[in-house]
Formats: C-alpha cells, sequence, structure tokens
C-alpha cells in the first residue's frame, strides 16, 4: 500500500499546495514530495517555515527550483521592450529573491542536508510561449526578452550579505538556468551568484540563441 501510494505521488512540491497529512502517513508522503520543491519568491518565508529545524526533510530535499515572477504587462507589449522602470523593478526583484533564498539556505547544516541542485527560473504571467526566441523579433529585431538583461541591484541592502554580495551557500553542488528561463541574465550577475557557491560542482546554462551576432557574442565572452 505505501509503495503504491508513493508512485502515485507528483515528483515536485508545490509549496501553495502543501498540506499535512496524519503522522502515520507523514514519513511516506514527505520523503517522495520533498524530493523536489518548486517554490516562488512569494512563498520563500513559507518554504523556511517547513523546512526550519527539520534536519530530516532537508536531506530528502534533493532539487530545488526558485521561480522569480515578475510583473504581467498588458498584451499589445508582448513585443515591445520593457521600460526603464520595467527594467529596474525586475533587476530588484530578481536581487532580492536571490538574497532571500541565499540567506534560507547558508543556515543549513552540510552535515545535516544532502547536497542540492538548484535551479532559477524568471518569468512573468503574461509571457507567449510561441514568441520565445527569434519567434518574438519584431520587423526591427526588437524583442522584449532580449532587449535587456536581468542585473544586481544592491541599493536597497544596506549591507553586502558576503564577499561577492549574497550570502555564501554551502549545500548547492549543481547550478541550472534552462530553457525555460524567459529572461537574460546579465553574466556579471550570473558570476556572483556562481562564486557564492564555493561548493559547485555543475552547472548547466542554456541561454537562448541571441537575435544579432554582437548579442550572441557578449554572451559567448560572458
Amino acid at each position: 500500500m505505501a509503495n503504491a501510494v508513493c508512485s502515485s505521488m507528483p515528483h515536485v512540491l508545490y509549496l501553495r499546495s502543501y498540506a499535512t497529512v496524519c503522522r502515520e502517513w507523514q514519513p511516506i508522503f514527505e520523503e517522495v514530495n520533498f524530493n523536489s520543491i518548486k517554490v516562488q519568491t512569494n512563498e520563500l518565508s513559507k518554504f523556511d517555515n517547513i523546512l526550519q529545524g527539520d534536519d530530516t526533510r532537508r536531506k530528502w530535499l534533493r532539487r530545488l527550483h526558485l521561480r522569480i515572477k515578475f510583473s504581467k504587462y498588458a498584451k499589445q507589449l508582448c513585443r515591445v521592450p520593457e521600460t526603464e522602470r520595467d527594467q529596474l523593478e525586475n533587476n530588484l526583484l530578481f536581487t532580492h529573491s536571490i538574497c532571500d533564498l541565499f540567506e534560507i539556505l547558508a543556515k543549513w547544516d552540510t552535515d545535516q542536508a544532502g547536497s542540492l541542485d538548484l535551479e532559477i527560473e524568471t518569468f512573468s504571467p503574461s509571457d507567449r510561449k510561441d514568441l520565445y526566441g527569434e519567434a518574438g523579433l519584431d520587423r526591427d529585431g526588437v524583442n522584449r526578452f532580449f532587449d535587456s538583461d536581468i542585473a544586481l541591484d544592491f541599493t536597497k541592502k544596506l549591507e553586502m550579505l558576503g564577499p561577492h554580495g549574497f550570502p555564501e551557500v554551502d549545500i548547492v553542488s549543481s547550478f541550472r538556468i534552462l530553457r525555460r528561463n524567459r529572461r537574460n541574465i546579465d553574466p556579471r550577475a550570473l558570476l556572483h551568484i556562481l562564486l557564492s557557491l564555493p561548493r559547485l560542482t555543475q552547472v548547466q546554462f542554456e541561454p537562448w540563441h541571441q537575435p544579432d551576432q554582437l548579442s550572441q557574442e557578449d554572451l559567448d565572452r560572458g
């Protein structure tokens, strides 16, 4: 019976759908559910509360997927580059999201938690999948997703939290940014993140092919 329950459980726990079960069944459900967690920025406090001080849950956790959700935009703006204000808001949200997550993970004892595979994704609920990549270019080669890079913005942080801006996190051994990430990330921002993961052994980076040769060369050099 227990095996049947485990085999039917989803492989990813969405924090917004997390629910407790009776103590008898709890270990069976949690060992499966806590293996892989998908969490949005506004759920980080809940994520911290659920795993805080629980070494067993931390050991079960192997894959963590942070989804950074940007604001919605009007349908007619799907091919229009983001405004400077949009970019500043996105940069600030991106920076604070990484800071908040790394502050949580930095508290975990590496001897009491397993190594972690971390994926970061940025998106807006208004993004259209059919306009990703070159399909989203207008006649002038303009694209909402390629026109700017997500950069770091520590202006509202009173002090640096680590030598590279973010708190250092020892438990992350693998880091991924896959094709489902819908914004370019500035190479310098990516470098700050990677340098804050001192025990990193694997990086998987899948950027979209850029719309022009110069942008592609900049990305390749970064």
